[in-house]
């Protein structure tokens, strides 16, 4: 009886194991976060508290972008960072219904100061590409390698500006913020 009754179970075990999952009926309205990895592919740029003559007088504010990791840590609503290590920001821009990059990004940090960090743009994103079916949003990634030092203790929201071909610009709250220490020795 016990020989019968424990091949029941291994039958039923093998055929749920066997059976696939539901696949989900609704897609993520938003992409997935990067990958724990991420290659560097930034240089080290120094902020500056000058807005670069760049950036367009007037910005539209857009919704398209995302600030996904900081020094290599999923990114959350508040960030604490040291002053002592450079820090390395990655996310994603775009001008989704067109399909189109922009030709630059800068990482604006506002706090007791604003500083302005310019993007390597061209990172691979085809997470973006696929979640808004857009191959050709497929390098929509950009990375920021910066130092923070000399920058006044505080919380700095992180926001992303796009300049488009057309030297219109976007504006794009990422809703993180950077929390930098006071504790300096």
């Amino acid at each position: 009886m016990k020989t019968t009754f424990y091949m029941i179970a291994v039958v039923t075990a093998l055929t749920a194991c066997s059976e696939k999952p539901a696949t989900p009926v609704a897609a993520p309205s938003a992409p997935a976060p990067v990958p724990a990895v991420v290659a560097p592919t930034a240089t080290l740029v120094m902020p500056t508290d000058v807005r670069p003559t760049q950036i367009p007088a007037t910005l539209t504010p857009t919704d398209q972008c995302s600030v996904d990791r900081v020094n290599g840590a999923a990114a959350a609503a508040s960030l604490p960072i040291s002053d002592r290590a450079p820090l390395t920001l990655h996310g994603w821009a775009a001008h989704v219904p067109s399909g189109s990059l922009p030709k630059l990004v800068y990482v604006e940090m506002v706090g007791a100061n604003t500083r302005y960090v310019q993007a390597t743009l061209g990172s691979d994103r085809s997470d973006v590409a696929e979640i808004f079916k857009k191959p050709s949003l497929a390098n929509a990634g950009w990375d920021v390698l910066t130092n923070v030092a000399g920058m006044t203790p505080g919380t700095y929201a992180l926001r992303v500006i796009q300049v488009h071909a057309d030297n219109t610009g976007t504006v794009c709250d990422s809703l993180k913020a950077l929390v930098l220490s006071a504790n300096r020795s």
